[in-house]
């Protein structure tokens, strides 16, 4: 008689193990067999700087400054199973392809500044699954003090989008007229506002904004509006009166114009506030701006470019009783708490600390 004997294992998740054991006159023997089991992608750790740079914001390290000649080196982190892809990106060019996750610059140079972003794949049976990390500026330069600048002008373009056919909101000027205000008369800002623009007008105001910035000055730009996240990047939707399946890239602006037009000025801060959702446009509603082809911008990166936002990609903002959630915390933060610095301010909003 001939008696068999069979134990699974799993170690981890990662393999199961098939023991197989059988007697026969006191012969024993035995074999195994590998299952390999398939864990889903899940992003461990955004962008991080692994080499000694400084910071262009106060800590934070979405904008980063870094010597000539430095060794530059970000990581990503991931697991799965099978073993994720890595592809690095620089304003939007594919420059490193890897399974560690890390990307090493040895001597940072001009040609190397840019927007840094990590695409993460993982191979699965008929498909592929992927996500993308957030992004990392990184400049040439040195961190200066803002205490040591002086600072020739305050200016404020203020965009509110509010009376879209066919999805019309409650929130946008009342609240841009609030913060407008409070900039005004507690900052001391040199205020623009504009209302219910379409597409080319939104890049028509902001052409002209840029026209009157000088040298050092603090630029503020707000909107507030329909936005939807495409192509790693955030889009205002104008007021244009099309039916949304004939809705395109032409009838929106993206927040990196408002950083290109503003490339050739030397602002000592460009904070960007966008109350604006960041979710997806749906396919099947949005037919043409899902066939085109994403617009590419193309520009040099300046260190102090500091942006807040109503929610986190492919996220939604909140209105509560006619306002913007994010605008309403934001206003509050700025009556209360008028000496903190722009990112101090920001993690107030983020977490509802507005009142001290």
């Amino acid at each position: 008689m001939e008696i068999h004997y069979t134990f699974y294992f799993v170690k981890d998740g990662k393999f199961s193990v098939v023991l197989i054991f059988s007697s026969f006159y006191h012969i024993l023997h035995f074999s195994f067999i590998l299952f390999p089991c398939i864990a889903p992608l899940q992003i461990e750790c955004q962008p991080v700087i692994l080499c000694e740079v400084k910071s262009a914001r106060n800590g934070t390290a979405h904008e980063i400054l870094i010597t000539e000649g430095k060794e530059l080196k970000l990581k990503a982190k991931a697991e799965g199973i099978p073993p994720p892809k890595f592809e690095w990106y620089c304003d939007n060019i594919l420059i490193s392809t890897s399974l560690s996750g890390v990307l090493t610059i040895d001597k940072f140079t001009k040609k190397n500044e840019g927007r840094y972003w990590c695409k993460i794949s993982q191979e699965q049976e008929n498909s592929e699954l992927s996500k993308i990390t957030d992004d990392i500026t990184v400049t040439l330069g040195k961190h200066v003090a803002k205490d040591k600048l002086k600072i020739s002008a305050k200016k404020a373009l203020l965009i509110a989008n509010q009376s879209y056919d066919h999805a019309g909101l409650l929130a946008p000027a009342s609240d841009t007229a609030k913060l407008r205000d409070v900039l005004e008369e507690t900052y001391g800002f040199d205020v623009t506002v504009k209302s219910d623009l379409t597409g080319k007008q939104m890049r028509d105001a902001v052409k002209e904004f840029w026209k009157d910035i000088v040298d050092h000055s603090y630029v503020l730009f707000y909107f507030a509006g329909h936005g939807f996240h495409i192509s790693n990047d955030l889009f205002f939707m104008g007021v244009d009166k099309v039916e949304p399946k004939d809705f395109g890239f032409e009838h929106a602006m993206c927040h990196e114009e408002v950083v290109q037009e503003g490339s050739g000025h030397k602002p000592s801060l460009l904070l960007m506030l966008c109350d604006t959702c960041q979710s997806q446009l749906e396919d099947d509603k949005y037919t043409v701006i899902n066939t085109q082809s994403p617009p590419r911008y193309n520009y040099s990166p300046y260190p102090d470019v500091i942006q807040g936002y109503a929610t986190s990609r492919n996220g939604e903002a909140i209105e509560v009783a006619a306002s913007g959630l994010f605008t309403k915390h934001l206003i509050k933060v700025l009556k209360s708490h008028t000496q903190l610095n722009v990112s101090e301010i920001l993690a107030k909003v983020r977490t509802g600390e507005f009142i001290s």
